[in-house]
């Protein structure tokens, strides 16, 4: 169920700078502020341009004066940043509402921002068809990062940008492959390891034994004993 940040005013026109209370001149037109919905995954960070869809029919520009206030048990964070706003989720996946007031020189009026989450699609990695090759594919709308190697090295042996809803081939020298994907930079999109891997070199045929003498034997069995 949706959280509702603040209550929204069905009419509500309040002035800025002069006074709080004060009435608006009658020749001021307030600004028409419109709701916004956007789709967020769990813990991620975004700056949401809320005025772009907002408009004031006399030209003026618009800002963002106030936000409702938040809940201090929320597992998330809004702020004002450069007439955007800034959201960080937290791991919930309910929808949250943020209440803010778009405003001109004379007055502000109200809209809401409502973010819903998609569910985190756990990255895939497997063996492709040819020696070296692991295919990593990606079922999420947003590009994911994969970094590969061995979780004991210090560093990873190479990293790979998947597109949404695509897939790559990398290639890896181990024949254990660790590894771990995220979307943008901060959300997780699974880890895992892949084992027996097949390397180009694996298929070439180990050299001939070479024929030994009897003497080879025994100057072997001597120096053995």
């Amino acid at each position: 169920m949706a959280r509702t940040l603040g209550l929204r005013a069905a009419a509500l026109t309040l002035v800025v700078g002069a006074g709080l209370g004060v009435a608006a001149p009658a020749s001021a037109t307030p600004p028409v502020a419109q709701d916004d919905h956007k789709w967020m995954y769990p813990g991620e960070f975004r700056v949401i341009d809320v005025l772009a869809n907002d408009s004031d029919p006399d030209g003026d520009e618009l800002a963002i004066c106030r936000l409702a206030p938040v809940p201090e048990d929320a597992d998330y964070f809004v702020a004002i940043e450069g007439g955007k706003l800034v959201v960080f989720s937290g791991e919930g996946a309910e929808d949250i509402v943020v209440t803010y007031y778009a405003c001109d020189y004379e007055t502000l009026v109200p809209a809401t921002l409502t973010v819903s989450f998609r569910e985190v699609t756990d990255v895939v990695v497997e063996k492709a068809a040819r020696p070296g090759r692991l295919r990593v594919t990606n079922a999420n709308d947003r590009v994911a990062t994969i970094l590969y190697g061995s979780f004991r090295e210090p560093r990873p042996d190479g990293r790979a940008r998947v597109p949404a809803n695509g897939s790559i081939v990398v290639m890896v020298h181990r024949h254990k492959i660790d590894w771990v994907a995220f979307l943008g930079r901060t959300i997780p999109a699974g880890y895992g390891h892949v084992r027996e891997i097949e390397l180009p070199g694996d298929r070439l045929r180990a050299p001939s034994a070479p024929r030994f003498t009897r003497a080879d034997t025994r100057a072997w069995g001597a120096r053995s004993n």
